[in-house]
């Protein structure tokens, strides 16, 4: 998830791999999918899958909020 890989018996975080996670976070839950990077394993789509129903489900709260408090006149 995070780009941990193990080298030569240390522990350390491949800073590509991060930001690449992170970007893919990112697309994933504004729901956008620009589809350059995929999930490959079953682990993954599922992980993917529940960031983007979590996606949807903050987005639209958040529109609600907006919605309510721009409706009350």
């Amino acid at each position: 998830l995070l780009g941990v890989t193990i080298c030569k018996g240390e522990d350390f975080i491949s800073w590509s791999a991060l930001a690449n996670s992170a970007y893919y976070s990112v697309v994933t839950f504004t729901t956008l999918g620009y589809g350059d990077i995929s999930p490959v394993g079953y682990s993954g789509k599922l992980l993917a899958s529940v960031v983007a129903i979590l996606g949807l489900i903050y987005n639209s709260l958040f529109m609600v909020a907006v919605v309510r408090k721009y409706s009350r006149a």
